[in-house]
């Protein structure tokens, strides 16, 4: 997977799965534990527009953790 069509950069040049995965963290975090957390201080759009994006961040977090699995299997191999 490029990191972007005209770069030649692979992801894991630029970003190994740990670190992705304290980004998602990070991000999860982020919206969840604090913006979330005061709901009266956001419109209701926006509260609809974090819970969406936490739960992309859920389903991101769960592929790269596949991934690091089966990159883990294979190199043991």
């Amino acid at each position: 997977m490029n990191a972007s069509a005209d770069s030649g950069f692979t992801l894991d040049a630029v970003l190994d799965l740990s670190t992705a995965l304290d980004l998602v963290d990070a991000k999860i975090e982020l919206l969840g534990e604090y913006k979330l957390e005061y709901p009266q201080d956001y419109a209701l759009d926006d509260i609809r527009s974090m819970n969406d994006e936490v739960e992309q961040l859920h389903q991101m977090r769960t592929r790269l953790m596949d991934l690091q699995v089966r990159r883990e299997s294979e190199s043991s191999a």
